[in-house]
């Protein structure tokens, strides 16, 4: 998940499903449909400064300068994510790994982590 405060689209990334539905994480009946789009959709989902899902299933594409200076961690999403974070410097980014461990990354860097089983 990503978190973008400006109103810009941010680095590049793949666009691989339509534009979603708005939905907002501040509207308790928008929760069961995001939750379900989140279990159900392979991807990052991306949320503006509002809270509100504004892409969804996108591929995390790393520049050049972050494959090569943000090293590997942990699985797939960890890297991706570090490295998205390491492009955007102002998003937030919240990665979830499906055996367990959840990371928050900001400028490349990991803010915190879950414990690992």
């Amino acid at each position: 998940m990503i978190y973008r405060p400006d109103l810009d689209d941010g680095p590049p990334v793949e666009e691989r499903l339509p534009t979603p539905p708005p939905l907002q994480i501040r509207t308790a009946s928008h929760l069961a449909p995001l939750r379900h789009a989140l279990a159900q959709i392979d991807g990052a989902a991306v949320f503006d400064a509002g809270g509100v899902l504004r892409r969804l299933g996108v591929r995390l594409v790393p520049s050049s300068a972050a494959e090569e200076s943000v090293d590997a961690f942990g699985g797939t999403r960890h890297t991706s994510g570090r490295r998205y974070s390491y492009d955007d410097p102002n998003a937030t980014v919240v990665a979830v790994s499906e055996d367990g461990p959840v990371t928050v990354l900001r400028h490349g860097e990991v803010l915190g982590r879950s414990k690992v089983n």
